[in-house]
C-alpha cells in the first residue's frame, strides 16, 4: 500500500466510446477548449493515473473510423471493436475478451465523462481489490455514487441506485428511489437519493459473466446496461465519493463543461 491506495498488480483502464449518441450527435469529437471531448476523457484518466502512481494501460474502445482518425493523429491507444455492442459494458467487454487483454481489474471510465480525476480512480480501484480478493468471491463490480438532492432525483437521465446497510446495490432506476411513501422522513435526513457515477470497476470474472448474458426485462424495462448484472446475480457494492463528477449528455452539458474547463 501507498498513501493508502491498494494497488491490484493488474489492471486495465478502458474508455467506451460511440460516435452516435442519442442525445447529443457525435459528442466524442465535439471540442471543450481545442480538444476534443474523447481526448479530454483520455488525457484526465492518464494524468490520474499517473497521480495515482498507477502503472495501467489504457485504451478508447471504439468502432467509429472518425474517432480512430483522431486517436490516431493524437497517439491515444484504441483497441476497435464491432457495431453489435448495444452499451458500455458490452463494448469493452467485447474489447477485454478478443485482445486477450491480462488484467484482473477493468476500470471502465465512461467516454463523456471530461473531468475523471484520481480521486474517484482510487475509490474505485481500493473497493475492488478489498472487495473482491477472495478467489471464491470474484464476479463482482464496483458502482461509485454520489448524493443528490430531491430536485436532481426526479431527472429521469440520472439513474438513482438503493443500496443496503453493506452498501451492495439492490436496485437502480431512473425513478427517485427510494420512494417516500409516507412522506414523513426527509426532515430528518434519513433518506438520501444516490446518483450512479460513469467510473465503474468490474472483476475479470464479472465481465466476462456480464459478456455471456442476454438483455434482461428490467434492463429493457428501465434501459440501465447493470441492470442485467444484478437481475444474473453479480454482486455489485457502491461505496459513497466525494469527488463530483460531471458526465455530458447534452448540449447544455457540453456549454456548462467548456466554461468549467475555461
Amino acid at each position: 500500500m501507498e498513501d493508502g491506495l491498494l494497488v491490484p498488480k493488474k489492471l486495465v483502464v478502458l474508455i467506451p466510446c460511440r460516435l452516435n449518441s442519442r442525445r447529443l450527435p457525435r459528442k466524442a469529437l465535439l471540442t471543450i477548449g481545442d480538444i476534443p471531448l474523447i481526448g479530454l476523457v483520455y488525457k484526465n484518466t492518464l494524468s490520474s493515473l499517473k497521480a495515482l502512481k498507477i502503472d495501467s494501460e489504457i485504451y478508447v474502445c471504439t468502432d467509429s473510423y472518425e474517432i480512430i482518425d483522431f486517436l490516431r493523429k493524437s497517439s491515444i491507444p484504441f483497441l476497435e471493436t464491432s457495431s453489435n455492442p448495444k452499451n458500455g459494458t458490452e463494448r469493452i467487454a467485447e474489447a477485454f475478451a478478443n485482445n486477450k487483454i491480462d488484467a484482473d481489474y477493468i476500470i471502465d471510465v465512461q467516454g463523456d465523462e471530461p473531468f475523471i480525476n484520481s480521486e474517484i480512480l482510487e475509490l474505485v480501484v481500493n473497493e475492488l481489490t478489498s472487495k473482491f480478493n477472495d478467489p471464491l468471491n470474484q464476479k463482482g463490480i464496483i458502482l461509485p455514487h454520489q448524493v443528490i438532492n430531491k430536485e436532481e432525483s426526479q431527472n429521469i437521465s440520472v439513474v438513482k441506485l438503493a443500496v443496503d446497510k453493506n452498501s451492495r446495490v439492490r436496485y437502480m432506476s431512473r425513478s427517485a428511489i427510494p420512494l417516500n411513501h409516507k412522506n414523513n422522513l426527509l426532515s430528518y435526513g434519513k433518506i438520501s437519493f444516490k446518483k450512479h457515477l460513469s467510473v465503474i470497476g468490474f472483476t475479470k470474472k464479472g465481465l466476462l459473466k456480464y459478456s455471456k448474458l442476454n438483455e434482461s426485462l428490467l434492463e429493457s424495462i428501465e434501459d440501465i446496461e447493470l441492470l442485467r448484472a444484478l437481475e444474473n446475480n453479480i454482486i455489485i457494492y457502491s461505496p459513497r465519493s466525494q469527488s463530483k463528477t460531471f458526465s455530458i449528455d447534452t448540449i447544455d452539458d457540453l456549454e456548462e463543461a467548456r466554461k468549467i474547463y475555461l
